[in-house]
């Protein structure tokens, strides 16, 4: 974040002002902004190992046929254990 003046809003019935931010609240807004960031990466890498994992599930002979059939009506369905897919039978 850059060190511009950062400021907040103030609502004061209808009529809405701001002022600057004093430096404990500047101190807990950057403290927020890095565990924002440091979370979305988190759940980047996690996104990136899952779509790994998926995928090779997906390219693999036997780990992408196993099912188990599950009663409906009027068709049982076949679900796909790894790749989460699904088919009528």
């Amino acid at each position: 974040m850059s060190e511009n003046k950062m400021y907040v809003e103030v609502r004061e019935g209808v009529r809405c002002t701001f002022r600057e931010l004093h430096e404990s609240e500047r101190r807990a807004v950057k403290s927020h902004q890095l565990s924002i960031a440091l979370q979305r990466k988190i759940i980047r890498d996690a996104q990136a190992n899952l779509d790994k994992i998926i995928k090779q599930c997906q390219e693999d002979e036997v780990l992408s046929k196993v099912f188990y059939d599950e009663p409906g009506f009027p068709y049982d369905v076949r679900n796909f254990v790894l790749t989460g897919k699904s088919s009528l039978i």
